[in-house]
C-alpha cells in the first residue's frame, strides 16, 4: 500500500511507468485468497493510474516512422518491452471496458515496434539493440554522442525483456481468446489467429 499512498494524489501524467508495480499487482490479485475488498480497490486504483500514465506516454505520431508505437523519442526497445510486460500482466484485472480497449490497442502498437526492432540478419540476428536509431542534432552534445556510441549495443537484459514481452503478449492473447470463445462472445477464426501468432 506504500505506492498507493505515495502516489494517490498525483495526476496520471506524473506517475512513473512502473511495470514492476503492475506485475506485482497481478500476482497479488491472482494468488492472494480472501483479499480485503478495500485493499483490492486500492491496488486496482493505483495499477490503473499507472496504466493510464503509460498510455499517455505512447508515441502515436512522429516524423520518424519507426519510432511510432514506442514510448521514447530515442527509439529504445527495452522501455517499450517493460511496459508491455506490465500492461499484459494487469490487463485481465482492468475494471472498465474503455480502459481495456485502450490498453490492448497500446499493447498491439508496442508489440509491432518490438518486432520491428529485432535484428534480423548478420552476426547478431535475433537480438535487440539498445536503440533502433542514432540521434541527429546540430549541436553535438556529449549526451547525444554517448548515446549514439552505444546505440547498437546488445545486452542480455535487452533481449530478455523483449522476449518476455512478446511471450506475455502471446500468452495473454491466447488466454483471452480461449475465455471469449468459452463464453460464446466471439467466434475465433483459427487460421487468421495462426497467421498473427508469434
Amino acid at each position: 500500500m506504500f505506492l498507493y499512498n505515495e502516489r494517490k494524489n498525483l495526476p496520471d501524467a506524473k506517475i512513473p511507468a512502473d511495470h514492476w508495480a503492475l506485475i506485482a499487482s497481478d500476482k497479488i490479485l491472482t494468488t492472494v485468497k480472501d483479499i480485503n475488498p478495500k485493499v483490492k480497490t486500492k491496488i486496482l486504483k493505483h495499477a490503473e493510474s499507472v496504466v493510464r500514465s503509460i498510455l499517455v506516454g505512447q508515441i502515436n505520431t512522429h516524423d520518424i516512422e519507426v519510432v511510432k508505437g514506442g514510448f521514447t523519442d530515442w527509439g529504445r526497445p527495452t522501455p517499450i518491452s517493460t511496459r508491455i510486460e506490465g500492461l499484459t500482466a494487469i490487463y485481465p484485472h482492468l475494471t472498465t471496458k474503455m480502459l481495456q480497449e485502450l490498453t490492448w490497442n497500446s499493447i498491439e502498437r508496442a508489440v509491432v515496434f518490438t518486432r520491428n526492432a529485432q535484428i534480423v540478419s548478420g552476426k547478431y540476428a535475433g537480438a535487440w539493440p539498445r536503440s533502433i536509431l542514432k540521434l541527429k542534432s546540430k549541436k553535438k552534445s556529449k549526451k547525444i554522442k554517448n548515446f549514439n556510441r552505444r546505440a547498437r549495443e546488445i545486452r542480455i537484459d535487452y533481449v530478455q525483456h523483449a522476449l518476455s514481452a512478446l511471450i506475455s503478449y502471446q500468452t495473454t492473447k491466447e488466454n483471452l481468446l480461449t475465455l471469449y470463445e468459452s463464453r460464446g462472445i466471439i467466434a475465433i477464426n483459427k487460421t487468421l489467429f495462426a497467421q498473427h501468432a508469434l
